[in-house]
């Protein structure tokens, strides 16, 4: 009978370990395969253009919460006056909703209101929005050597002779969650914003945005290591995802990317009146920095 009863335990106990290992696997597998799909079909009334060449550019890099995979509201397809993108053939065009074209799922993100945001308080000039995400990507494809962050590099330099870089917008992390050393995990941030920066000649101000608390397990790890990568960062801020809904497992709806997209704007803002007191490139977007409070935006 002991025996009996050390076999019937038994045999209910040996699934469960193959169950937990599947289970911290699950969401980057779940995520390869909704993002196994080609890019996004050419518009057919994509037009290049020649913008100006004082622009401020934006490099968007991360996975699928940054490309955006909420869908556009009819005004989103408006492109705001004064904002241009670097197509996937390096030229620019129309900042047209969706900036990116990495997947055929490709639809509204952060970038969008965070251009709009940008463009409000400072008429009359230009943005340039440099769309780098790959929907699924690990963070190990933008450390150094990654083929993703070559690509980033290479895309920034051809967007430099049109301004300067004045801002890197990051968000990613929900492929590497729950199967990624912290450590290691900012490790590879550390190389991949040295590397922009050295690219860029100046310390760019950075922001990088918690994934989606709606995937609790996973936001409950990488947030955390997110955080501390702003923290160790000079020149960088990390935006919270506290109250965002999500459209599906993995990714936020409309009104939440909206709303992500104000919070990256907000932070970097802080970023660049900070910026402003040492760097005179500043000075003309916040004349006085010293007399921003948080309670602006």
């Amino acid at each position: 009978m002991k025996y009996m009863a050390l076999a019937i335990c038994a045999a209910f106990a040996l699934p469960i370990r193959p169950v937990l290992a599947d289970a911290t696997a699950s969401s980057a597998d779940e995520i390869a395969k909704y993002e196994a799909v080609a890019g996004l079909p050419r518009d057919p009334n994509e037009r290049t253009v020649e913008p100006p060449k004082n622009m401020k550019l934006f490099l968007l890099m991360g996975q699928s919460n940054m490309a955006g995979r909420a869908k556009p509201a009819p005004d989103d397809r408006i492109v705001a006056p004064g904002a241009y993108r670097l197509n996937r053939e390096d030229k620019w065009s129309p900042a047209t909703t969706p900036l990116h074209f990495d997947k055929k799922t490709a639809g509204y993100g952060p970038g969008d209101a965070f251009i709009r945001a940008y463009l409000a308080e400072h008429p009359g000039e230009s943005v340039g929005v440099i769309p780098c995400a790959v929907g699924g990507s690990s963070i190990k494809t933008w450390g150094a050597g990654g083929k993703n962050l070559e690509t980033a590099i290479r895309r920034l330099r051809a967007a430099k002779p049109y301004g300067e870089l004045a801002g890197v917008l990051w968000h990613q992390g929900e492929t590497d969650a729950l199967k990624m050393d912290g450590s290691r995990y900012r490790e590879l941030f550390a190389q991949m914003i040295s590397r922009v920066r050295s690219e860029a000649g100046s310390e760019v101000p950075v922001v990088a945005g918690e994934i989606g608390r709606f995937m609790k397990a996973e936001s409950e790890r990488i947030n955390p290591v997110i955080a501390a990568c702003a923290e160790s960062t000079p020149a960088c801020a990390c935006v919270t995802s506290e109250g965002l809904k999500n459209r599906d497992k993995f990714h936020f709806n409309r009104s939440s990317a909206e709303e992500l997209g104000k919070r990256y704007y907000a932070a970097w803002k802080r970023l660049a009146a900070s910026a402003a007191i040492e760097n005179p490139v500043w000075a003309k977007d916040f004349p006085d920095p010293t007399t921003w409070r948080a309670d602006d935006g």
